[in-house]
């Protein structure tokens, strides 16, 4: 058979076009892997579309493992024996992808294999949310996974980075704040939050003066604590807010 009829054997099979542009390169690639020919380096965009595949089969069996390890009554077992099976197939995979694919495909299916063990964690996450039963010690448990995951994942520097891993966590990491937390401290955080807003807000930039004249200062730490309120990491706006106001009357009680 030859090349031309296997570029449109494969386009069948995928069910695209075989004069679409990116799809006939990519069917072109495959016939030259399939041929045993060399390629170049041109070709790592057409493999990374590849190898995602692989990355969508090992969700595959990762998403019920995973259902299925949490849900197991396994008394005290820390989270690194109740997930070793996951972490020993992911390792697995990991190590013979990383061995025969280019580094930058490796990145790529990093990137979206994360992803997909994110979003498996917010399902089992909004499980809980859903549950009548109490959950703190399960909400717990996957608070611990999440932590174990994203050290897998990071690989010591070698696998996706802590700028990308962090911010993708915010959400799930929420949902789980709540659900460890007792009624109390919920109701407290409710009320916090609820409270009239002083008309008159700090403004941001007093926070980059105020900071100054407190250089070598004890008071220093707060100062550290005020300008990161100031620039909005914490992302309500209302809880913002309070905590400006809170701290600049501490500020002031503290510095008169």
């Amino acid at each position: 058979m030859c090349e031309f009829s296997l570029v449109i054997v494969i386009c069948k099979q995928l069910r695209i076009g075989a004069y679409e542009p990116d799809c006939l390169f990519i069917a072109k690639w495959l016939v030259f892997r399939y041929c045993g020919r060399l390629y170049c380096r041109r070709c790592v965009k057409s493999e990374c579309f590849v190898y995602l595949v692989s990355g969508v089969q090992m969700n595959t069996f990762f998403k019920p493992a995973l259902s299925l390890l949490l849900e197991l009554n396994l008394g005290d077992t820390g989270i690194e024996r109740r997930l070793h099976p996951l972490i020993t197939f992911l390792t697995r995979h990991r190590a013979a992808l990383r061995k025969y694919i280019y580094p930058e495909c490796f990145a790529t299916l990093m990137n979206y294999l994360w992803s997909y063990i994110l979003q498996d964690l917010e399902e089992e996450a909004i499980k809980l949310r859903d549950s009548k039963k109490p959950v703190t010690s399960k909400a717990q448990m996957l608070l611990q996974a999440l932590s174990h995951l994203m050290e897998f994942v990071h690989d010591k520097g070698g696998g996706v980075p802590l700028h990308i891993l962090t911010p993708t966590c915010e959400y799930l990491l929420a949902l789980l704040d709540v659900m460890t937390r007792s009624t109390d401290q919920l109701i407290t955080i409710f009320n916090k939050l609820s409270a009239p807003v002083s008309p008159f807000p700090l403004p941001l930039n007093y926070s980059t003066l105020l900071h100054f004249p407190c250089a070598g200062h004890p008071f220093t730490h707060f100062c550290a604590q005020f300008l990161k309120a100031s620039k909005g990491s914490i992302q309500h706006p209302k809880l913002c807010k309070a905590r400006s106001e809170d701290l600049f009357h501490y500020a002031t009680h503290i510095m008169s």
